[in-house]
């Protein structure tokens, strides 16, 4: 999901096809964050990079249900492995979206990040988006970092990042953010929006608000005040309807801690 959640989607019915991209791209910027498979399954299994016996201190997991304003369309799952090499964050989103009794987005995001001393330092992403496959691999070199994707072959700066909701401090110190569906990187500004409440479940929890904005994108992001645990996102969409991330309660009676990477010297 990483595509601008500001873009609008036409909402006749004249051109599902269009929708379904269209709509896509907005989920692009959202999911831009991570997307994978449960670490060591799947498409990563053989030939990946990421934490082995190596792996040390607690696995933790993340999970989002959905919705397209309050209808449920899907989930996002992110599994946090700190080890000897770094942190390795794997997630997965799946959404399904049928507007007018036609499928206008059928949507499965696959990413695998390994990141050293707060820098991105591999990347390998895979989406099928109605139909379409995408693809990004990228890698820290000692010329910076280098990204395959829909942008072609890419050098950029040495210390990159994603759109890593789940690492507040990293996040929002960040002026450009690698979009890992597409490969894109974007010019971001972050601010503050205020304290405020939010209703998880029968649970009503204070937390610090902040907003994302760049050209056509505008995410809304919630954390925790006692310990900036990432609990919400929503960002509009077409037509005045909105996507909306709202965190597991079950995820914060416990929560594994996991302390981000200090930031690169």
């Amino acid at each position: 999901m990483e595509a601008s959640p500001a873009s609008t989607m036409d909402p006749r019915p004249a051109s599902a096809t269009a929708r379904g991209r269209r709509f896509g791209g907005i989920l692009a910027a959202a999911v831009g964050l991570a997307a994978g498979l449960t670490a060591g399954t799947g498409a990563f299994a053989a030939g990946a990079e990421g934490p082995t016996a190596e792996t040390t201190g607690p696995k933790r997991a993340l999970h989002f249900d959905v919705f397209l304003d309050e209808r449920p369309i899907g989930f996002q799952r992110f599994e946090l492995a700190p080890g000897a090499e770094g942190l390795t964050v794997e997630t997965r989103a799946r959404f399904e979206l049928t507007l007018l009794r036609i499928k206008a987005l059928d949507y499965d995001h696959h990413d695998r990040e390994h990141w050293r001393g707060g820098c991105l330092h591999s990347i390998e992403s895979r989406t099928r988006q109605n139909g379409k496959d995408y693809r990004v691999t990228g890698r820290a070199t000692a010329g910076g970092f280098t990204v395959e994707g829909q942008e072609g072959h890419q050098r950029l700066a040495s210390c990159v990042g994603t759109f890593s909701y789940w690492d507040k401090a990293q996040l929002l110190r960040q002026t450009k953010l690698l979009n890992s569906q597409t490969g894109e990187y974007l010019a971001v500004a972050t601010k503050a929006l205020g304290r405020g409440a939010l209703r998880l479940g029968d649970r009503e929890i204070a937390v610090d608000r902040y907003v994302i904005e760049g050209e056509d994108l505008e995410i809304h992001l919630a954390y925790t005040q006692d310990g900036s645990e990432w609990v919400a996102l929503d960002s509009p969409l077409f037509a005045g309807r909105e996507l909306r991330y709202r965190r597991r309660l079950a995820d914060l009676d416990a929560p594994a801690t996991i302390v981000p990477s200090p930031p690169a010297d």
